[in-house]
């Protein structure tokens, strides 16, 4: 019996959907803004009737977990959403580890040359720290042929990011890889700090990001998610506090017996 094929990345999806529209996604860095951003768009987005789902991706090394959606159905690790008619999201739900990172880079930008895609748009977060006396705000970092476009995407009031930081990760191989390709690219960077899940500053980007490409998507939406994402995080902590004292209130009545 032979055994199933399991690809390296493989992406499923009609690749005419994504001809002249905008790819965009995001990982689990700092702040978690990537994959918090990304969702945002995606879920406000599904929230206003906006958006659809148009595939998903699998491969050898991804994270051996899908979530439960609403509809008890599974989310997969990897999943495009097409927003209005010229944005595609890419929803990365579980962090992959560093091989898979590459694997996809390379299969992104693969994608994204086949299909006839308008370029990249890279959503992550920058320390803040790094703006020194600097007032700290979304910045943007692009490629070579992000230039060619000739102000097609208006970065007025966006600044650039501080010369001689270094962008790191699954953004940094999307970028090489995009280069590489002949693919625009952009990445736009909100100011977050280690540590911390920054729905504030997610949703900061989102806005952006839902102005600088027209997306069909209201700002009320977004401030919705935001509340449910937020209330979420406080049921997990107020679940996690509880669950540590009553390891603690084990653990002191062990010692009467010791």
């Amino acid at each position: 019996m032979s055994r199933p094929h399991i690809p390296k990345f493989e992406i499923f999806l009609d690749r005419s959907e994504l001809r002249d529209c905008w790819l965009a996604t995001g990982y689990h860095g700092l702040g978690w803004i990537g994959t918090l951003t990304t969702r945002l768009l995606v879920e406000a987005a599904l929230d206003c009737s906006v958006a659809r789902r148009i595939g998903y991706a699998l491969s050898r090394y991804m994270p051996p977990f899908v979530e439960v959606l609403p509809d008890a159905t599974c989310g997969f690790p990897y999943e495009f959403y097409k927003i209005g008619d010229n944005f595609v999201a890419l929803l990365i739900r579980m962090q992959p580890i560093l091989e898979e990172q590459y694997t996809c880079a390379a299969a992104l930008a693969e994608l994204a040359k086949e299909s006839g895609a308008r370029g990249f748009v890279l959503l992550g977060g920058i320390e803040i720290s790094a703006f020194r006396e600097q007032e700290p705000s979304i910045v943007y970092v692009t490629n070579r042929p992000f230039r060619s476009l000739n102000n097609a995407i208006s970065l007025d009031g966006i600044r650039k990011a501080p010369a001689g930081i270094v962008v790191s990760g699954g953004l940094a191989l999307i970028l090489a890889y995009a280069e590489h390709a002949g693919i625009p690219a952009i990445a736009l960077f909100a100011p977050t700090r280690r540590g911390v899940q920054d729905f504030q500053s997610a949703f900061e980007l989102a806005r952006l990001v839902v102005r600088l490409f027209k997306l069909p998507i209201t700002e009320d939406a977004l401030r919705r998610r935001v509340d449910i994402f937020t209330k979420m995080q406080e049921i997990a902590q107020e679940i996690e506090r509880i669950s540590e004292k009553e390891k603690e209130r084990r653990e002191e009545l062990s010692q009467l017996f010791t």
